[in-house]
């Protein structure tokens, strides 16, 4: 039987409802056989996601620019409207077209939990898997991809609590690393599914166990001070 697997990204609201939702299907080579990605008229005019504290990326200001985005990307045709029963309505058709389609994204957690409060379901999935933590146990614990980080400066921000500094593994690094230079995210849910978590599928498809191989994210795994040597 051909498997098939849909992966899936959104991008969320200040009250942790999804604003913008993709979702690409691809068999076993990684060929992609169809794609969806709207803007949920349901919760088009909440506010979109902001750290208060935050500078630059995913600040106020920030989410203002990305408003102004996704209305230029409506205008133009770029992306369309659709109901949560819509979208519903296409999961479950794909569920119904696509043999063994299974459910994925980078850190499934955070998505599921989102679409559970949006009500998108996504309970016709009965298998899933974590592509973050399938990443971590096949790509993230080499030493080339360590050394990869440390070339880029590719660290997560330093703790308040424990004052620790650990080596990104987000998919804009991981894909940076398999891509051999640095890349960044539009982070608008199709072209974050497209550039960044489906080629970290892919290669992982070209690993043997990979699926066995998958680990829960630990921080203490990526220290950075772990990673350097002074001279």
């Amino acid at each position: 039987m051909r498997k098939f697997t849909c992966i899936i990204d959104t991008e969320t609201t200040l009250d942790d409802k999804i604003f913008d939702f993709a979702a690409v299907i691809v068999d076993r080579q990684g060929s992609i056989h169809h794609q969806m990605a709207v803007i949920i008229r349901d919760y088009i005019d909440h506010e979109l996601f902001y750290d208060k504290n935050a500078i630059g990326l995913w600040s106020k200001k920030y989410a203002s620019e990305k408003r102004i985005t996704y209305n230029v990307m409506i205008d133009k045709g770029e992306r369309m409207i659709a109901s949560v029963n819509a979208v519903n309505r296409w999961l479950s058709n794909a569920l119904g077209k696509y043999a063994g389609l299974e459910l994925t994204a980078y850190n499934l957690p955070f998505d599921a939990d989102k679409c559970k409060k949006s009500g998108i379901d996504l309970s016709g999935f009965t298998d899933t898997f974590c592509l973050w933590q399938s990443a971590i146990g096949s790509l993230c614990k080499r030493k080339a991809y360590h050394t990869f980080a440390l070339d880029n400066h590719c660290f997560n921000n330093v703790t308040q609590k424990t004052r620790s500094c650990t080596i990104s593994t987000s998919a804009e690094t991981v894909a940076s690393f398999l891509n051999g230079s640095l890349m960044v995210e539009n982070h608008d849910a199709l072209s974050d599914v497209l550039d960044f978590e489906l080629p970290i599928f892919r290669k992982l498809l070209k690993i043997r166990k990979w699926r066995e191989n998958a680990m829960p994210y630990n921080y203490r795994d990526f220290q950075v001070k772990n990673h350097f040597v002074a001279k």
